[in-house]
């Protein structure tokens, strides 16, 4: 699915405003319509349809783009991302203490409302003031990570659940594999991640192609 975006939105998908829109629309479309067609006894088949497939992948995605291509009007529109930030990152917390005591919230409700407060706390992101040298270089390295922390978390979770035998304690075993997780994610940046962003910054500028994209 990502790999699909990844191409779509390089050729096509993120070439402009109108085309955000249109596949954002295209994506509620398809959400509105797997959520009243697509029913069955076990939550997990509806679910797939809403979640693993490329259609249900089209509205976080395009969520994204919008976020993107708006960024302009959207940073002149939050005079004040701070107080805003605060309150949409309470919400945030909210909706995953919502989904966390409902035995399928976030299969339902919860899913698309973590969706819609994501892309609102992102553009809140965007909208900040620069960070001194200091903090931007910790958020520069925290978002190094993420993508490590996100192709690893399962695969880290089932190890420690498996090791201290915490499945079903959600928090716990939060708790115990975040250290792992972190060593793993830093592991990846360092030995994989780095090197390759240091041989294509090579390659760009061999070609002419000035500065890294993650660097400008």
């Amino acid at each position: 699915v990502e790999i699909f975006y990844y191409v779509a939105i390089a050729l096509v998908l993120g070439r402009g405003r109108g085309i955000a829109l249109a596949w954002f629309c295209a994506g509620v479309a398809y959400h509105v319509f797997v959520y009243i067609y697509v029913v069955d006894e076990n939550p997990l088949i509806p679910w797939s349809a809403r979640y693993f497939t490329i259609g249900a992948a089209s509205l976080p995605f395009s969520l994204g783009a919008i976020v993107y291509h708006f960024r302009e009007p959207i940073v002149a529109i939050i005079r004040r991302p701070i107080p805003v930030g605060a309150l949409v990152f309470v919400l945030w917390v909210a909706n995953y203490l919502y989904v966390a005591q409902t035995e399928s919230g976030f299969l339902k409700l919860g899913f698309y409302l973590n969706c819609g407060i994501s892309a609102v706390l992102l553009a809140v992101l965007i909208s900040l003031p620069d960070l001194p040298n200091r903090f931007r270089r910790m958020d520069s390295w925290l978002g190094d990570l993420s993508y490590p922390i996100y192709l690893m978390h399962m695969q880290v979770g089932a190890l420690t659940a498996a090791l201290l035998g915490l499945a079903g304690w959600v928090p716990y075993l939060f708790i115990a594999s975040a250290p792992l997780l972190m060593l793993i994610a830093w592991g990846m940046t360092v030995s994989i991640d780095r090197p390759i962003e240091t041989l294509r910054d090579r390659v760009k500028q061999s070609m002419g192609g000035g500065r890294s994209l993650r660097a400008g």
